[in-house]
């Protein structure tokens, strides 16, 4: 039986210690700038968004593609799998660059390039966040990003 004690009484001290932490940072003033003083009004319009939102501990949810295609539909004006579903546009909308490096006229998921960037404009204007990635070809052996072969950089040494 004392054995069963200690054991509740280490896992409720813990518990306890957890959300005494959690409430001391959540009450904490925000001080904090960018790491680039030169940051634009736009980048610290961002920075103090997130910060709040982290503060109000809202979720900001974020879909790829969103406004270029969904669920028996393409390439149609304000239309959205999130909209329909939620109500709402995304607060995050996701953007891959794959392909660009190839020259070719869409991406890795078959966006044109021009129609992106209005997508990413509109997105922009809606006050939501962009976020861009770039999976390129495999400049070793032409695979994908995901190629994972054995395939090695030359002068890269090998990880275990």
């Amino acid at each position: 039986m004392k054995g069963l004690l200690e054991k509740l009484f280490a896992h409720f001290s813990k518990s306890a210690m957890c959300l005494l932490l959690m409430l001391g940072f959540a009450n904490q003033t925000f001080t904090q700038t960018p790491a680039d003083q030169k940051a634009n009004q736009a980048v610290r319009k961002l920075y103090r968004s997130l910060h709040h939102a982290m503060n109000d501990s809202l979720v900001l949810f974020g879909h790829q593609d969103d406004l270029a295609y969904g669920i028996g539909w393409k390439y149609q004006e304000g239309e959205s799998d999130v909209r329909r579903t939620v109500g709402s546009y995304p607060a995050v909308f996701g953007w891959d660059l794959g392909h660009l490096e190839l020259d070719e006229a869409t991406n890795l998921d078959s966006v044109p390039f021009d129609r992106m960037r209005d997508f990413i404009k509109t997105a922009h204007k809606m006050g939501s966040i962009n976020t861009i990635s770039w999976h390129l070809r495999n400049p070793e052996n032409a695979g994908t990003s995901w190629d994972t072969s054995q395939a090695r950089t030359p002068g890269v040494a090998r990880r275990a």
